[in-house]
């Protein structure tokens, strides 16, 4: 019921009235040429958007979870309706600052210092490499996208209804995965790798890797409830989880699916005799779903999951050689990486810039690195892809940044009793790890699935935090006052 009720707070009238005009607008217009319809309907989800964040919100979700697989997989609708997510936090910006032209103070966040020396390094390697001025946009654009999002929410959204509705319906989305991944896996057949990458939800084509890290996030989410509700329902979710995750071929979160649920399970509970006899109890029971599972990916998709436990030198050559189709396997772009880096002194510490090893859409703007290795895809590993744009020092910042996020995270979890909140933040510390770990395998900072996920968790945790603070404070200001009369009235002379 809370979560219809903070549904309610999005201005309806305002959304459908908005809606209805740039319909009715771009109809008239359509007689002369069909892009009229799409500049008057983009209009009029703007206008909605500046009104009312949970608009914005609310498009990006189905971006997210609808337009990259209508795009992707069914090719119905233009490419170019993908990048809805950045005209929508460009609209959420133009709206901050709008805020700050009325006075409204800036609300810092833990890691505000930190990205402003990430972006003041990418602007030193920039001019060191001489990159181009659209290469640096469209580097850092794909580098705090989402980043962006994080610290406008924090500034102009602080009402928790808000967050606890759009948490919910990411739990809800991640749900919609289990069913739509078995009717994929039943309709492509159960044979070869090419089936395995058709099997990623609603998330897009070939989006497994990602779909894999999501369920990660939200399995985490599912142990912080469990461990603030001691609710059985909280760890069959669990296992429920990890369907899509076999079904997909999402190999990675085969390993790190159980630790980011014993991590959340340790930091969840109070450490006693009797929560660390259950924890071995429930490894256990988690290597009964785990190891079956992937038995069963193996024989449904020709795999060597299993090698990665029993032979990890042979997988190890297997990754390093290169592939038929022209691609290179992922040991390989870290190879090559640590070659282009050692072999030019100032790059191993601030890089070779923004932008500069990653693919844009528009191939003329693609880093120098990545069309000198057309086929490497130099992007495809997160640590190498930022070591080589921002050297080891952005290597450094970036890692240290998840680690402000992290304290904060622990700091709030001391302060707050609400037990939603109280279970999102033990979750997060799985989400925390989940994005950390996935980043080893994949280019996870870039997708947006997961950037999204994760910068949204991050800025519901950080305004209830300041929220949490400023009540203590609050608290602490009321009781020292009480003090304060208590002694006057003690003190000789007073009646």
């Amino acid at each position: 019921m809370t979560a219809l009720r903070s549904l309610q707070t999005i201005h309806l009238s305002q959304v459908l009235l908005m809606f209805i005009l740039g319909v009715m607008t771009g109809l008239i217009y359509m007689t002369l040429t069909p892009i009229w319809w799409l500049v008057f309907l983009g209009i009029a989800i703007m206008i909605a958007v500046f009104t009312n964040n949970q608009t914005g919100v609310l498009i990006i979700l189905a971006t997210l979870f609808i337009f990259h697989w209508l795009f992707g997989v069914f090719k119905i609708i233009p490419k170019e309706i993908t990048w809805l997510p950045d005209v929508i936090i460009l609209v959420m910006a133009s709206k901050f600052l709008y805020l700050r032209a009325n006075k409204r103070q800036w609300q810092s966040t833990p890691i505000d210092y930190v990205i402003l020396a990430i972006i003041v390094l990418g602007l030193l390697s920039a001019i060191y490499n001489s990159v181009s001025l659209v290469t640096i946009m469209f580097g850092f654009r794909k580098f705090f996208k989402f980043t962006l999002m994080f610290l406008i929410l924090r500034n102009i959204e602080h009402d928790a209804k808000f967050y606890r509705f759009f948490l919910i319906s990411l739990f809800v989305l991640a749900l919609l995965q289990i069913p739509v991944t078995i009717v994929q896996a039943i309709i492509f057949g159960t044979v070869g790798r090419d089936v395995a990458d058709k099997v990623s939800g609603t998330l897009g084509w070939k989006a497994t890797g990602a779909m894999a890290l999501f369920m990660c996030f939200v399995m985490s989410m599912m142990m912080g409830f469990y461990t603030q509700t001691k609710k059985y329902i909280y760890l069959l979710l669990c296992v429920a989880f990890i369907i899509p995750i076999i079904l997909g071929s999402g190999q990675f979160g085969f390993f790190i699916a159980p630790i980011a649920v014993v991590i959340c399970w340790l930091l969840g509970n109070r450490i006693s005799l009797i929560s660390l006899a259950r924890l071995p109890l429930f490894i256990i029971i988690m290597a009964m779903f785990i190891i079956p599972g992937i038995n069963y990916h193996d024989s449904r998709y020709q795999g060597n999951l299993s090698k990665f436990i029993t032979s990890p030198s042979e997988v190890y050559s297997l990754n390093i050689q290169t592939r038929k189709e022209g691609t290179f396997g992922r040991f390989e772009v870290i190879d090559v990486a640590h070659q282009l880096l050692f072999e030019n002194l100032p790059q191993l510490l601030i890089g070779f810039g923004p932008g500069n090893a990653s693919e844009s859409y528009f191939s003329d703007y693609s880093g120098q690195l990545e069309k000198k290795y057309p086929g490497l895809k130099i992007w495809g590993v997160q640590y190498t892809a930022t070591i080589l744009e921002y050297g080891f020092l952005g290597l450094l910042l970036f890692l240290f940044m998840f680690y402000r996020l992290w304290r904060a995270n622990r700091n709030f979890f001391h302060q707050t009793e609400d037990p939603f909140w109280r279970a999102i933040s033990v979750g997060y510390n799985g989400v925390l790890f989940t994005y950390l770990a996935g980043c080893l395998y994949n280019p996870a900072w870039y997708y947006d699935i997961l950037a999204f996920t994760f910068w949204f968790i991050s800025a519901a945790l950080v305004v209830q935090a300041n929220k949490a603070m400023d009540e203590t404070s609050q608290a602490k200001r009321i009781s020292d006052k009480i003090k304060s009369r208590t002694l006057t009235k003690k003190l000789p002379g007073r009646n």
